[in-house]
């Protein structure tokens, strides 16, 4: 029988403690790695927790702000909207006198028209009289010419 040959186990044995050097040395790569993340992650958080006080008192300062605009916006809107409802009563109000004013020209406009129609009549009732007179004038002057009708004075 036939004996297996020897193995020699102090290369296997250095091997491996090659090995675990190398495996020691990255896990204290790896260590000094993640400590430097650990540390960077510790200053974003420092710096994360004194902005976060100053980002939520602008936030705060934004929000009052806005809400002093709105205020504000309907202050104006509502403002506006009085002055619209002035404008349309004074409009309403003035076209009412106008409306008012427009029938009384017209009225005295009809009276006008009616006065100078009378006025017409007058002046053609004055001439017929006038001619009346001026017939009953010449008619006397005829007859005291012709001695129809005498004249004593005294």
């Amino acid at each position: 029988m036939m004996t297996p040959p020897r193995v020699d186990n102090s290369a296997l044995q250095a091997q491996i403690e090659s090995i675990g050097a190398r495996m020691e040395k990255g896990f204290d790569e790896l260590k000094a790695i993640w400590t430097g993340y650990d540390g960077r992650l510790r200053v974003l958080e420092q710096s994360d927790a004194s902005n976060h006080p100053l980002m939520s008192s602008r936030l705060d300062a934004a929000w009052r702000t806005i809400d002093e605009h709105s205020t504000d916006i309907k202050t104006v809107t509502k403002t506006a909207g009085d002055a619209l409802a002035i404008a349309k009563r004074l409009d309403d109000d003035s076209t009412k006198r106008l409306d008012a004013e427009s029938k009384r020209f017209d009225d005295i406009n009809k009276i006008a028209n009616t006065a100078l129609i009378v006025a017409t009549r007058l002046e053609s009732v004055a001439k017929y009289l006038l001619a009346l007179i001026t017939a009953v004038i010449t008619a006397l002057i005829i007859a005291v010419l012709t001695g129809k009708i005498k004249i004593s004075f005294g």
